[in-house]
């Protein structure tokens, strides 16, 4: 596939882009402006980039992917809060090692993962705010 002035725009985009971010916020980064990407360019181009791995391209049980720049070096896992949306990435040997020995143990060959823990952030927590159906189910 030949790399086009668009695609150039979207790679540009992506290595500016901090942390996590999804398909239609880049899209409607690169919907301004002269030069602007379409929507099926920006989606081609973000598989492109998963496939290629420059890319992850993570499910944070919300109805879209978010995406984040394949991490050179140690693995991270995340913490996503239900109410915000907050990601917070963390590292732990302790899961990790523990993994790692559950693969072992039934003889599995892991080619990687990916661990997602939602819940809520302190900041939510603290002001008191909560999912409607953490509510509804308290009242049961």
């Amino acid at each position: 596939m030949p790399f086009t002035p668009q695609r150039e725009r979207v790679v540009d985009e992506v290595l500016r882009a901090d942390g996590h971010f999804g398909a239609e916020d880049l899209c409607q980064r690169l919907a301004v402006g002269r030069r602007r990407v379409s929507r099926a360019t920006v989606y081609r181009a973000l598989e492109l980039l998963v496939a290629s791995g420059v890319l992850q391209k993570l499910s944070f049980g919300e109805d879209h992917y978010r995406f984040e720049r394949t991490p050179i070096g140690r693995h991270h896992d995340h913490l996503v809060c239900g109410r915000c949306g907050r990601v917070i990435e963390f590292f732990n040997a302790k899961i990790e090692e523990l993994q790692n020995d559950i693969c072992k143990e039934v003889g599995f060959s892991p080619e990687g993962h990916s661990l997602v823990i939602s819940g809520l952030c302190k900041d939510c927590r603290s002001a008191g705010l909560s999912d409607e159906s953490d509510d509804n189910e308290t009242r049961m």
